[in-house]
């Protein structure tokens, strides 16, 4: 069985509790985002608290949201880590 069959499986699985049309839609895309976040190489918990908070917090405008997919929130990361090595590196010398 593919991947893309066995995640098809499960989806088709997982839908049959999903109570109605909305709430199967729902979990498509909350299923989709996650799956997008493993593919990343990221912890789903990890970037699903950060992009929560912000969203909740009002950190992140409605403008911004695209910064918080998966792909530019795991660069944004990759930035910061790097910048704070630099800075520690900076700061040894």
């Amino acid at each position: 069985m593919s991947v893309q069959s066995a995640l098809l499986h499960s989806a088709e699985k997982n839908a049959l509790f999903c109570g109605d049309e909305g709430g199967g839609e729902t979990w498509a895309i909350l299923a989709s985002l996650l799956n997008t976040v493993k593919l990343n190489g990221l912890d789903p918990e990890t970037w699903l608290t950060d992009v929560l908070e912000r969203i909740v917090s009002g950190a992140t405008k409605n403008d911004q949201l695209h910064e918080l997919l998966a792909w530019n929130w795991k660069a944004a990361r990759e930035a910061e880590t790097n910048k704070a090595a630099h800075d520690a590196r900076t700061l040894q010398l």
